[in-house]
């Protein structure tokens, strides 16, 4: 069969081949019908015109004539029926299958009667059989091998005769279908060659928009995995800072309530990273990342992770004693042991909670706000939370500044010193006494030891303000009476 479909047209190997024959089938579907009628009429007239003389093969033609309306009602019902790559070989092979068919038992038919006609009645044959020939070629031009079977099976063989008749009007007619046979089948590969170039460029044209919308999915798909990996901690597969700040964005525009952030720090994870390595800390943090997901499953929330150690919980639309019980659950679901090879190993967490109202919230200041009580958690201790106050923030405002002032060069000039003495009570005598480092700030007014000292082992400046304050301290030691 396979040779048999090359031989007659009807390649069908690629996807190029496969189209071009539905759309061959689909050239046919509206000419089909019109080439049955042409064939109706041309055979029922000619039955009409040679009746009287020619009983003996009216019975032959009307048989054709009732296969003839039988294919017609069949092309007729062709259209609501889909026009898929199966359906379009099955019928171009019947195509050119009933055609030879049709067109042998035509042109037997036709020419037993030119044998037996009159004269007149032979010129009513050679009319309607070469209009059958050549409107069916021409109705059949998008199937090569269909097309030719009227010319080579009905039109060539009534010429042949009318040649060989002997008449001489005849054999004129003859030779001049003979020329329309060869010039028609010259036309039948022009238009052929038109057709398949149609239908190729609409191929090609489909092809390339086909390709285009694959590659808009897969960009698209790609968009979305980019996005999907820019917003994923990697580790964890937690959302990001990035993320969490467009997730605040997102929804301080939608009025849905107030927004709380609530940013955890662990505490002892360091230790356990540096002693046991970092792929055990990895570890810890992918557990710590499932136990708030597990903790949050049921909560319309976002669980990120900043960076570190430090997690943070985005809460949409909770009451503040909610939000607080989420991350006090929060603080006693990752202070539970954690297993690993055959030890258990303990960390703790601080929260600090930033309440805001949704609406127009800057996610920057958000987490500042959150970080702020975060740290006023840390210096109170293990497992503690922590909301946001003014109170705080002017705290954190005033170290800040503290900070900034002890970054300043030369300030450690700016400290003064006061010395205590430190009594013997055994005898009531000063035996020695104490440098004290006392500071007060030309903007900051009076800083208590309390609170620059410590900021200054913390920004790393306390061994260049010590070596000097130990400098005067020696040097006014030194003028001291014995």
């Amino acid at each position: 069969m396979e040779k048999f479909d090359r031989w007659i047209g009807l390649r069908h190997e690629t996807q190029r081949e496969r189209v071009l024959l539905v759309e061959i089938l689909a050239a046919f579907v509206p000419r089909m019908p019109l080439i049955y009628i042409i064939m109706l009429v041309n055979l029922g007239g000619l039955l009409i015109a040679v009746k009287g003389q020619v009983p003996f093969l009216f019975g032959a033609g009307a048989a054709i004539f009732l296969l003839l309306a039988a294919r017609l009602t069949h092309w007729l019902r062709l259209p609501s029926q889909p026009l898929s790559e199966g359906r379009a070989l099955k019928e171009l092979r019947r195509v050119f299958l009933l055609g030879v068919v049709i067109t042998t038992s035509y042109c037997a038919w036709t020419l037993s009667i030119y044998a037996v006609a009159d004269s007149d009645s032979r010129n009513h044959i050679i009319l309607f059989a070469s209009l059958a020939a050549t409107g069916v070629t021409y109705a059949l031009s998008p199937l090569p091998s269909a097309a030719k079977v009227p010319l080579l099976l009905l039109a060539l063989p009534l010429a042949v005769v009318m040649i060989a008749s002997g008449q001489m009007v005849h054999a004129a007619m003859g030779m001049t279908l003979v020329s329309l046979v060869f010039v028609m089948l010259k036309l039948i590969e022009v238009q052929n060659v038109t057709f398949k170039r149609l239908v190729n460029s609409r191929f090609d044209v489909e092809l390339e928009k086909q390709r285009a919308e694959a590659a808009e999915r897969r960009a698209v798909v790609e968009r979305s995995l980019a996005r999907k990996l820019a917003d994923t901690d990697v580790m964890t597969g937690l959302a990001n800072r990035r993320a969490l700040l467009g997730a605040i964005e997102r929804q301080s525009g939608d009025g849905m309530g107030t927004i709380a952030l609530a940013l955890l720090d662990l505490d002892g994870f360091k230790a356990i990273n540096d002693t046991f390595g970092h792929a055990t800390g990895d570890e810890l943090l992918i557990e710590v990342a499932q136990r708030l997901l597990a903790l949050t499953a049921e909560e319309s929330v976002m669980v990120a992770r900043l960076g570190g150690d430090e997690f943070a919980i985005l809460l949409h639309g909770r009451s503040a004693l909610h939000a607080k019980k989420i991350v006090a659950a929060a603080i006693e679901r990752l202070a539970e042991p954690y297993g690993y090879d055959q030890r258990n190993l303990m960390i703790s967490a601080c929260a600090g909670i930033a309440f805001r109202d949704g609406t127009d919230v800057d996610p920057g200041q958000a987490i500042r706000m959150a970080d702020i009580a975060l740290f006023s958690a840390k210096k109170k201790g293990r497992g503690i939370a922590e909301v946001f106050s003014d109170a705080l923030e002017l705290d954190a405002r005033r170290r800040a500044e503290i900070e900034l002032a002890l970054r300043a060069p030369g300030v450690e000039n700016d400290i003064e010193l006061a010395f205590q003495p430190i009594v013997d009570l055994a005898t009531l005598n000063v035996c020695s006494f104490e440098a004290l480092a006392r500071w007060r700030h030309s903007q900051l007014r009076w800083i208590s030891p309390s609170e620059f000292i410590p900021i200054t082992e913390q920004i790393s400046v306390v061994e260049r303000i010590s070596e000097v304050l130990l400098v005067r301290a020696a040097a006014e030691a030194v003028q001291w009476p014995e």
